[in-house]
């Protein structure tokens, strides 16, 4: 069931797609991997290495946009259909970039 673009589940526990893409921004940050926007939306816009973009990409979909003398602005977003596991998967797997 879904209520204004979330599951009631999702409606019912408070786990928001901004909510998961806070744990997205907080492993990045941990990482010191720098953002080309502040956001504090489902939405989280990063600046990747080469390799950490060719990593990230052997199991993620992300938007890559414009390339920076830092690396290419990469853009990771969430939704209501996204699940704790796909999210914890994703921190793994930025804590080992």
């Amino acid at each position: 069931i879904m209520c204004c673009g979330e599951t009631l589940e999702q409606r019912e526990t408070g786990i928001t797609s901004e909510w998961i893409a806070m744990q997205i921004k907080a492993a990045f940050a941990a990482k010191d991997i720098p953002f080309w926007v502040e956001s504090s939306t489902n939405q989280q816009f990063v600046i990747l290495t080469p390799q950490q973009r060719e990593t990230l990409a052997r199991g993620y979909y992300f938007e890559e946009g414009a390339a920076t003398p830092r690396g290419t602005v990469a853009r990771f977003c969430t939704s209501w259909a996204t699940t704790q596991a796909e999210v914890d998967a994703l921190l793994d797997d930025i804590a080992g970039l």
